[in-house]
């Protein structure tokens, strides 16, 4: 069997949904699975056992659909709710197409679920899961979804943190404990604690905490990532500066990871990595971290808004988690 899997587009739903990619290969050994990504989110199922092959999406569609032909796939899984994403497994002749039956996309599939009752209280990695065992019937919960690092990626990760200055790397984390931050949101600032918060933080975690902090962050938090950083080496600015895996093996190298309601929470919670996860207008029921983990959330009467800017221009659910409340959580793993 041949199984063609459309990815979510967002790291933190693209790592979710690995607990129902790992349950199918469960189920069924001999299946073939290939993952059809957007460039983005395509390397967070790299090393993954469960995983045979990973097609880009970024590509010209005419191309696509022949590549997707030639391969023969017979079955198509949409992890997306996506009126295009089910018409392109229509057009490239897969035989049985699964997915919720959103965006009037129905006729497009062959095996259709119609969305959760309870979807405001279902984890999105539940949500996934209903798809797989619409595909393959079981009475199993889905395990936490779990990443792979090659040992080339570890070794790297500790000649980076040596380069750094951080050389004391014995396995699984140095002695001298690495705090990671992530201070931004792809969803927009309203889920965003607050750069001056965060330069607060680590300053109060490498003065009381004996620590090395490690701001992480693409090319969009770049700027975030100089308000917090310092002129040492014991606050370090990544933004921008690592790749999705080079990050990946780097967070696994941290005692703690400290960030808003995003991608990099998962991959820190799948690398079994400790996460402090500061929420504010998105409902944890939804998104948690599902490995190690405190969640601080504040209860407001606006929260859960989901929002991406804050409507009355306050951010109340973010400006009243304080700097002490997260330090004296961070303070155990330090």
């Amino acid at each position: 069997m041949k199984i063609i899997i459309r990815s979510p587009n967002w790291i933190g739903d693209a790592v979710l949904c690995l607990s129902s990619i790992e349950y199918i290969k469960e189920e069924i050994p001999q299946a073939h699975i290939a993952i059809l990504a957007k460039n983005w989110v395509k390397d967070v199922f790299l090393n993954h056992p469960a995983i045979d092959k990973i097609i880009s999406l970024d590509k010209p569609k005419t191309a696509l659909i022949k590549e997707i032909k030639k391969q023969n796939f017979n079955t198509g899984i949409l992890f997306t709710n996506s009126f295009s994403s089910a018409f392109l497994f229509f057009l490239a002749g897969i035989k049985k197409r699964v997915g919720y039956k959103t965006d009037l996309r129905s006729v497009f599939l062959t095996d259709r679920l119609t969305l959760p009752k309870n979807l405001e209280k279902l984890h999105q990695r539940d949500y996934y899961f209903e798809i797989a065992k619409k595909f393959v019937p079981g009475n199993e919960t889905p395990k936490n979804p779990v990443l792979y690092l090659s040992n080339k990626e570890t070794e790297n990760a500790d000649n980076i943190l040596k380069n750094l200055g951080i050389d004391e790397i014995p396995y699984p984390v140095p002695r001298t404990p690495i705090i990671g931050i992530f201070p931004g949101a792809s969803y927009g600032p309203a889920k965003m604690w607050g750069a001056e918060k965060f330069k607060l933080l680590a300053k109060e975690i490498v003065k009381n905490g004996n620590a090395k902090v490690l701001i992480f962050g693409g090319k969009k938090e770049k700027e975030l990532g100089k308000t917090i950083q310092n002129t040492g080496n014991d606050i370090i600015n990544l933004c921008g500066k690592t790749t999705i895996r080079e990050m990946m093996a780097l967070i696994k190298r941290c005692a703690v990871f400290i960030t808003n309601d995003t991608g990099p929470m998962h991959i820190a919670s799948a690398l079994n990595v400790p996460v402090i996860a500061i929420f504010g207008p998105t409902n944890p029921d939804r998104t948690s971290p599902l490995g190690p983990s405190v969640i601080i959330q504040k209860k407001v009467n606006c929260a859960p808004c989901k929002h991406r800017i804050c409507p009355l221009k306050i951010h109340k659910c973010m400006e009243s988690v304080s700097v002490e409340e997260v330090f004296e959580t961070a303070k155990q793993y330090i």
